[in-house]
C-alpha cells in the first residue's frame, strides 16, 4: 500500500511542477514533456493535485491502523486489571484458615415469611358468614281439602260450602254464582284476585286478607283468586274452563286454620 501511495505522490509532484514551470520535468524516472498551452497546464495541475490528495487519503488510514495495533499491543501487555489485582488471597497458616472457617460462615437465619394469614384468620370470614342465622321459614299449613267444583246457574243462586269436607251445595255459600245475569262473575264470602304467575301460597293469601272484602269478582279462564270461608279458613281457586256464560269449572284448595 505504501508503494502505491508513494507512486501517487511522485506522479502528483511531477504533474504539478510541470504545470507550474511549463517545461519538461523528470522525477523518479517519470518524465513530463513541456507544457506550453495554459489550458493543458491547468488540467495537468488539477490531475497532480488529485493524485496528491488521493495518496494522502490512502496513507492516513494506514497510519491510523498502525497506531491502533500498537495501542492494542500495549494494552495486551499491560498490568492486570484492578479486579484481578484485588482478588482476595488466602492469608495465615492452613491451621488458622481451618479454624476461621466455621466462624466466618454465617448461620442461615430463616427470613420472615410474608404476611400469610393463619388458618384461624382464613376461617374467620367463613365462620362469620356461616354463623349468619337463616331466616325462619314460614310454618307449613295443612291443606284441608283440594279438588274441582262446577259452578252453574240456571237463573237461581247456587254455590258451595267450602268448610265442609267434601264441600256441600249451598245457595251461593262460600263460592258460587248469584244468577245467570252476570256472565263470568263469581260471588264469595270474601274474595281477592291473585295476579301471580303461579298459584298463591297460604302466606300470600294471608297477606291479601285485608283485601278480602269484596263479594263479587269478574273472572276468565286461567284466572286465580284467594278467598275466605264463612268459618275463616283461607283458600284459593283457579278457573280451569268456562263451558258457558254461567258455567265455570274451578280447581279449589282450602287450608286449615292456623
Amino acid at each position: 500500500m505504501l508503494a502505491f501511495v508513494g507512486s501517487l505522490w511522485v506522479v502528483g509532484v511531477v504533474l504539478l511542477v510541470g504545470a507550474v514551470i511549463g517545461r519538461s520535468v523528470t522525477l523518479g524516472g517519470t518524465e513530463l514533456p513541456a507544457l506550453t498551452t495554459p489550458k493543458v497546464r491547468v488540467a495537468v495541475a488539477g490531475i497532480g493535485v488529485f493524485a496528491l490528495v488521493l495518496g494522502m487519503l490512502l496513507y492516513v488510514p494506514t497510519l491510523t491502523g498502525t497506531g491502533s495495533g500498537a495501542a492494542a499491543t500495549g494494552r495486551a501487555g499491560g498490568p492486570p486489571s484492578s479486579a484481578s489485582a484485588e482478588a482476595p488471597q488466602p492469608t495465615g497458616t492452613e491451621g488458622s484458615s481451618r479454624s476461621a472457617t466455621p466462624s466466618a460462615t454465617p448461620t442461615p437465619t430463616p427470613s420472615p415469611s410474608p404476611d400469610t394469614p393463619s388458618p384461624e384468620e382464613d376461617s374467620t370470614p367463613t365462620a362469620s358468614s356461616s354463623t349468619t342465622e337463616p331466616k325462619p321459614s314460614a310454618p307449613t299449613v295443612r291443606v284441608r281439602w283440594q279438588g274441582t267444583l262446577l259452578l252453574y246457574s240456571n237463573g237461581a243462586p247456587t254455590g258451595w260450602w267450602l268448610d265442609n269436607v267434601p264441600p256441600t251445595p249451598a245457595t251461593i255459600g262460600d263460592l258460587g254464582l248469584e244468577c245467570d245475569c252476570h256472565p263470568g262473575e263469581v260471588v264469595a264470602n270474601a274474595i281477592a284476585a291473585w295476579d301471580g304467575s303461579s298459584p298463591p301460597k297460604y302466606q300470600q293469601c294471608s297477606a291479601l286478607s285485608g283485601q278480602l272484602a269484596r263479594r263479587a269478582l269478574a273472572v276468565q279462564e286461567g284466572a286465580m283468586a284467594c278467598l275466605k270461608t264463612w268459618d275463616g279458613r283461607l283458600g284459593y281457586f283457579t278457573v280451569t274452563s268456562m263451558p258457558g256464560p254461567s258455567e265455570l269449572n274451578v280447581a279449589a284448595t282450602i287450608w286449615d286454620r292456623r
